[in-house]
């Protein structure tokens, strides 16, 4: 939305902030990571509504 907007060009290195989010950086190839991966495994598949 920032993008499409206008307010953060999508530069590497540009830094926006996504609401209750957070704030991300833009990596090389317009790249934005958003945390640590979440990890399904038998302990925990069931505390996941699909």
């Amino acid at each position: 939305m920032a993008l499409e907007s206008g307010q953060i060009s999508g530069r590497p290195g540009e830094t926006y902030r996504a609401g209750d989010m957070g704030e991300f950086t833009i990596g090389e190839d317009g790249v934005v990571n958003l945390g640590k991966p979440t990890v399904f495994d038998a302990d925990n598949v069931d505390d996941y509504d699909f």
